[in-house]
């Protein structure tokens, strides 16, 4: 018998205008063979460039934002 597994998967980001997209991309492809429970958790730290805004243009379903205003560390991000 498999028991289904609830999976939070915390993904603090910082400035990553440049790779985030692609990342989502394999993230989303992932999660969609997956057959346990996922949800996707995005920590943006304070970002100065434009990752905040792809993401929020991305977010499928069981992917949840988190926003940080002004940058406190990955530990702070992860904590939150």
């Amino acid at each position: 018998m498999r028991y289904k597994m609830k999976i939070s998967l915390i993904i603090p980001v910082y400035n990553e205008e440049k790779i985030i997209k692609s990342t989502l991309e394999k993230l989303h492809a992932f999660v969609k063979k997956e057959k346990d429970d996922l949800e996707i958790l995005i920590i943006n730290d304070g970002s100065t460039d434009n990752t905040l805004e792809i993401i929020e243009d991305f977010k499928p379903k069981f992917f949840k934002i988190i926003s940080c205003k002004k940058n406190k560390g990955k530990g702070f991000s992860i904590k939150r």
